[in-house]
């Protein structure tokens, strides 16, 4: 049985595509598309953030002030009679071990959160979180504190 020209054609074609899609796929794990890397850190990485893609985020601010309460996914804090939230997983306020009460100091980046009624609020991703005097992460590295090894 012999196949027709087209269908020679079109197999060649599919296999040529298929080779072009391999060579793109591989080009994304080298160094020129190191910006899309999400798992990179150290001073070269410093405007590579995980959270959003890309983005410079400049200076780390501190803030410190007492835990007001202790949520899922935040943790508020009163700072000078202002609320300001710490953003970072459930677990690692379980495994700090953090309460209503605890002195708190975090250094990382301010963002702004959007409430689905209207409103916005101060909220902080931590770098650098010191809970009653111990210390948990070390802003230097230039990732949230719970993705620093």
């Amino acid at each position: 049985m012999r196949l027709g020209l087209n269908r020679k054609t079109l197999g060649i074609l599919l296999i040529a595509v298929g080779l072009i899609g391999l060579f793109v796929s591989l080009a994304s794990l080298t160094v020129w598309s190191y910006r899309t890397w999400t798992f990179t850190k150290g001073q070269m990485w410093r405007g590579v953030i995980p959270i959003m893609g890309v983005m410079s985020y400049g200076k780390l601010e501190e803030v410190s002030g007492t835990v007001k309460e202790v949520k899922w996914m935040e943790v508020e804090l009163e700072v000078d009679g202002e609320e300001v939230d710490l953003y970072a997983p459930p677990w690692l306020w379980l495994e700090i071990g953090i309460k209503e009460g605890n002195k708190v100091e975090a250094e990382g980046i301010m963002i702004s959160m959007a409430h689905p009624m209207g409103g916005k609020h101060k909220g902080l991703v931590p770098f650098e979180i010191t809970v009653n005097g111990k210390k948990y992460g070390d802003a230097s590295e230039g990732l949230p504190v719970w993705m620093q090894g």
